[in-house]
C-alpha cells in the first residue's frame, strides 16, 4: 500500500482518554497495513470561526507535544475557514479521499459536513465502495458519563481538576512565555512568574493550585494563582506561579505549568501581611501534596 494513510478524525482539543483509545486503535491499523499515520485536526481558531465562545483545553502548540508523547508526529491541520466549514458531507468525503486512505478511524460520536449532516453511517456507505476500511472505536465512560472534551471543560471550570486529570489521564497543564509582572510578589519576599496564556487557551476556575512548572527540562514543584488580585484592587486576570528554592532569570522563557490540586478561592485579604501568611501555608499545603 505504496504512500497509504490511515486518517484518525476528530477535533481531538482535550487528547484524553477515549481520544487516546481511538488513536492507539488507529496507529495498531497503521503498523499492521504497512501505512501511515495521519491526524486531522483543528487549530485554534477552530471554535471562534464556527461562531462559538468556548475556548481549547489545549491549544495546537500543546497538543502537538502530547501527540509527540504518543509517537504521532503526522498531523494535518483541516482548514477552519468559512468555505471549508460549508463543505457538504459528500464533499467532504471526496476530500478525504485526496488523503489516499487505506482506513479512516472515527469515534462512535464523529459527524462531519455542513451542519453536521455526515454520520457514521455515510462514512461507511461511501468508503465501502472504495475499498478502504472505516473502523469505530467506542466511547469510553467513567461513572456513568461519557469522557468528553464538553465534561472536561466543565469540570475545569468548576475547578475540579483532581476529576479533570483522570478522564484527560495527564495533569491538564498551561504553556505560555513568562513576561514582566507587576513585582508586587518580590516586594513581600515571594516571587513570582507571571505567565501569559494565548487567548484561545481554557483557563481552569481562578484559585490557587498545587502545581508543578517545567523550565529548561527540568520539573520544580510550585502554587500557581490564576486570576485576578483582589488584596491590590487588581482586576487584571492573570498566571502566576511561586517556585519552591529557585531564583533564576526567566523572562521570556516558555514554561509549562501542570495544576496537581485546588487548594482555595482567592479572596482579597485586609492587608499584605494577612496574604503573605496564607501564601505560606499554601505553599507548606502544597509541598505535602507534593511529597
Amino acid at each position: 500500500m505504496k504512500n497509504k494513510k490511515v486518517l484518525a478524525l476528530g477535533n481531538f482539543d482535550a487528547i484524553h482518554r477515549g481520544h487516546r483509545m481511538l488513536l492507539e486503535k488507529a496507529r495498531v491499523i497503521a503498523s499492521s497495513s504497512g501505512s501511515k499515520l495521519l491526524v486531522c485536526t483543528f487549530g485554534d481558531d477552530f471554535y471562534a470561526n464556527l461562531g462559538r465562545p468556548s475556548r481549547e483545553v489545549f491549544l495546537l502548540s500543546e497538543r502537538r507535544k502530547i501527540f509527540a508523547g504518543l509517537g504521532i508526529n503526522e498531523l494535518f491541520i483541516f482548514d477552519t475557514s468559512k468555505e471549508f466549514f460549508n463543505k457538504s458531507k459528500d464533499e467532504f468525503l471526496r476530500y478525504l479521499m485526496t488523503f489516499n486512505p487505506s482506513a479512516v478511524v472515527v469515534g462512535a460520536d464523529y459527524r462531519f459536513g455542513k451542519n453536521a449532516s455526515g454520520s457514521i453511517y455515510d462514512l461507511k456507505t461511501f468508503f465501502g465502495t472504495k475499498n478502504v476500511r472505516v473502523e469505530v472505536a467506542d466511547l469510553l465512560y467513567e461513572d456513568g458519563e461519557k469522557i468528553a472534551t464538553t465534561l472536561i471543560k466543565k469540570l475545569l471550570t468548576e475547578g475540579d481538576i483532581e476529576k479533570a486529570n483522570g478522564l484527560l489521564g495527564f495533569d491538564y497543564f498551561l504553556t505560555g512565555v513568562v513576561s514582566k509582572g507587576r513585582q508586587v510578589g518580590s516586594g513581600m519576599g515571594i516571587p513570582t512568574a507571571n505567565i501569559d496564556i494565548p487567548f484561545h487557551k481554557l483557563p481552569p476556575k481562578p484559585g490557587v493550585y498545587v502545581s508543578k512548572i517545567f523550565v529548561r527540562s527540568k520539573v520544580y514543584p510550585c502554587v500557581t494563582n490564576i486570576g485576578d488580585h483582589p488584596t491590590f484592587d487588581d482586576g487584571h486576570f492573570n498566571v502566576e506561579t511561586h517556585i519552591f528554592d529557585f531564583d533564576e532569570e526567566i523572562y521570556g522563557e516558555e514554561v509549562t505549568v501542570t495544576l496537581i490540586k485546588r487548594i482555595r478561592d482567592i479572596v482579597k485579604f485586609d492587608n499584605k501581611q494577612q496574604l503573605v501568611e496564607q501564601i505560606n501555608k499554601d505553599v507548606q499545603f502544597a509541598k505535602e501534596v507534593l511529597q
